[in-house]
C-alpha cells in the first residue's frame, strides 16, 4: 500500500483497492475525499506535530473569534497526526472540512476582501503566540546562496528570453547589492510589531462562496513573523501558482488589496519607513527561491508568464498608499 492510501486509511477514508490517491494539486500533496458525514481534505502540514498542533489552535481560535478559515475536523481521532512514511521520515497530516466555492478570477471585489482577511488575521489576538514557530524578523538569506539562485536564474532566463538576459542580469545585481548593503541590515536593526501569520497567503489558499467573502483554506505555512514582512510576500506571490491573471498585482489592483488590509490595521511608522526594505527581503527570500525551484511552473503557461513578472516587476510597483 502506497503511502497516501495509508494515510487516508488511517483517518479513516476507504481508498480504492490497487488505486492510488491522486493530489489536487501539483505543488504538494492534498486529496479530497468522502464518507457518509460529507467531503473532506486531507494534507500535510508542518512538523513536528507541536507546531502542527500549534497551527491547530492558532486556526480555531480565529474560527471561534469569526474570521472564516478552515480548522482541523473533529471525529477523526488525533488531528492533526504524525505518519511514519516508507522512507523513514516522520510527516504530519491534517484533515479539513472541504470547503465548497469558487477559486479567485481576479475580480476587484474578491481582491479587497482578501486584503481585508488578512488585515483581520493579523489583527485577531496578535499577543497570544498559540506556540507558533517565530521569527523576530526577515528571513537572512547569504550572499553566497543569492549569487547561486542569480546564476541558476539567468541560466533560465537565456534559454527563454534570451533578448532580456542583460537588462535582467542588471537588475538582478542592484537588487543583491541594495539587499546586502542596505535592506537586509536596516531590518536586523528594526523593531517590527510581530502578528500571527499566514507565511503563504496567496489566492491558492482562498476558497471563495457564493458572496465574495474568502475563506483561508490552507494555514499551514503559519506563524509568528513581523505582519508588514507578511504583507509584503502576499504583494508578490498572491497570483502564484497560475491563479489570476498570470502577473503581479497591476496599480489598481494592489489599492484595492492593500485597502481591505487597511480596514482592521494600521501599520506603524517604522512599517511604513521600511516599506521598500521589507518588499526587497521577501522578494529575496521568498521570489528568487521560487524562479530557482519552480521548475513545472516554468512549464505552464500561465505560471510562467507571472514568474517573469515576478522576475521584472519593479518593487516601487507596491507603495503603502493613504
Amino acid at each position: 500500500m502506497d503511502d497516501y492510501s495509508r494515510i487516508l486509511r488511517g483517518f479513516g477514508f476507504d481508498p480504492r483497492a490497487g488505486e492510488a490517491p491522486v493530489s489536487l494539486t501539483a505543488y504538494t500533496p492534498v486529496f479530497r475525499a468522502v464518507d457518509s458525514r460529507g467531503e473532506w481534505i486531507v494534507k500535510r502540514t508542518q512538523k513536528p506535530l507541536a507546531t502542527a498542533q500549534a497551527v491547530a489552535s492558532w486556526v480555531r481560535s480565529m474560527a471561534a473569534e469569526g474570521l472564516r478559515v478552515v480548522s482541523p475536523a473533529g471525529g477523526f481521532g488525533e488531528n492533526p497526526r504524525v505518519f511514519g512514511m516508507v522512507d523513514g521520515r516522520d510527516e504530519v497530516w491534517v484533515v479539513y472540512p472541504f470547503i465548497p466555492g469558487s477559486s479567485y478570477h481576479g475580480d476587484l471585489k474578491e481582491i479587497s476582501a482578501a486584503g481585508e482577511l488578512l488585515g483581520q488575521i493579523h489583527s485577531t489576538l496578535p499577543t497570544h503566540d498559540f506556540g507558533l514557530k517565530t521569527s523576530e524578523t526577515v528571513v537572512a538569506v547569504e550572499a553566497h546562496q543569492i549569487e547561486l539562485d542569480i546564476e541558476s536564474i539567468l541560466r533560465r532566463v537565456r534559454s527563454l528570453s534570451p533578448g532580456e538576459r542583460a537588462d535582467i542580469e542588471e537588475s538582478l545585481s542592484e537588487r543583491r547589492e541594495e539587499y546586502i548593503l542596505h535592506a537586509l541590515p536596516s531590518l536586523m536593526e528594526a523593531h517590527l510589531p510581530l502578528a500571527n501569520c499566514v507565511w503563504d497567503f496567496k489566492a491558492s489558499n482562498l476558497i471563495y462562496p457564493s458572496n465574495q467573502t474568502p475563506v483561508l483554506v490552507d494555514p499551514d505555512s503559519g506563524g509568528r513573523i513581523p505582519r508588514a514582512y507578511d504583507l509584503a510576500i502576499a504583494a508578490l506571490l498572491f497570483h502564484n501558482e497560475g491563479m489570476g491573471p498570470g502577473r503581479l498585482f497591476n496599480t489598481v489592483e494592489w489599492a484595492a488589496f492593500l485597502g481591505g488590509y487597511g480596514r482592521h490595521l494600521r501599520l506603524t511608522d517604522e512599517e511604513s519607513r521600511t516599506w521598500g526594505d521589507l518588499l526587497l527581503c521577501a522578494w529575496v527570500d521568498e521570489a528568487l527561491w521560487l524562479l530557482r525551484e519552480d521548475n513545472l511552473g516554468w512549464s505552464d503557461p500561465r505560471q510562467s508568464r507571472m514568474l517573469m513578472s515576478l522576475l521584472t516587476t519593479d518593487l516601487s510597483a507596491f507603495p503603502l498608499m493613504a
